[in-house]
């Protein structure tokens, strides 16, 4: 069974949005974070761990998880983001600074923004991020959904929190009659800009950084997993095979994009 934590603890709100029930809960002499789930079929936390899974792979700046049963329930958990001294302050916070017209995607301004501040491999970051997403579907990679690590005694930037936030992604909020044409008919909010295709984040995603081979064995894991927890979520064998043709869609479309991306390339 899933280990149990060795105590509760009342933490700084840091990340703590959403819907989800969510917690900080002390093991030893570390802080992890425990997260379930909001949709009807309790995929939340398994999407938590393919994105961590599919990070590992391709070597992502994201966010690892993994999966646990919490109180008789199905929950994510994973490392506390910042460390002593440091804090995360929402991107939302920071782009309300930059002079954007609203509704204007601004995925430009907040990189060179992370560049002013001498961010490490800035676009590489945003590019992982806006990968993972097009690949899982994330319908809403709003501002609040991405955030700086700042040191807190002087206020300087230090890093881009590395991405953890992949609730609702895959479908897991739509009924099981819609999935068939889910793919082709879903848009997203991204950054500031909303209702728009997933096909606008490929310019953002550099192809070339990635061997995207690994990913052909994602969905026989993700499908094992699915099975795996099926007690748990309750979920149907014709749902979980539409997860899998889902995701399965998915790792084409990713290949299909970075092939046409290096033929324009050269």
């Amino acid at each position: 069974g899933s280990p149990q934590p060795a105590s509760a603890a009342i933490s700084p709100p840091i990340m703590l949005e959403g819907n989800q029930k969510k917690a900080w809960i002390q093991e030893n002499d570390h802080f992890l974070l425990y997260k379930g789930s909001d949709d009807p079929y309790h995929m939340d936390p398994i999407h938590h761990w393919l994105a961590g899974r599919i990070a590992e792979l391709l070597d992502l700046h994201v966010c690892r998880y993994e999966v646990r049963t919490y109180q008789d329930e199905i929950v994510s958990v994973c490392p506390c983001f910042t460390k002593e001294h440091t804090d995360a302050v929402s991107v939302s916070s920071i782009l309300s600074s930059i002079s954007s017209r609203p509704y204007q995607l601004s995925i430009d301004s907040f990189i060179r923004a992370l560049q002013d501040h001498q961010i490490k491999d800035a676009e590489k970051k945003i590019s992982d991020m806006l990968l993972l997403d097009y690949l899982m579907m994330k319908p809403d990679r709003s501002l609040k959904d991405m955030a700086v690590e700042i040191d807190a005694r002087n206020g300087q930037w230090l890093d881009m929190i590395p991405s953890y936030s992949y609730s609702h992604t895959l479908g897991s909020l739509i009924q099981e009659h819609q999935m068939e044409h889910y793919e082709h008919q879903a848009v997203c909010r991204l950054f500031n800009a909303s209702s728009i295709s997933f096909e606008s984040m490929l310019p953002y995603i550099h192809f070339t950084d990635y061997d995207l081979s690994s990913l052909k064995k994602i969905p026989l894991e993700y499908g094992n997993k699915l099975v795996e927890y099926q007690q748990s979520t309750g979920m149907s064998n014709h749902r979980i095979e539409l997860q899998y043709q889902l995701i399965y869609k998915r790792v084409r479309s990713v290949l299909k994009a970075a092939r046409a991306s290096r033929r324009i390339i050269q």
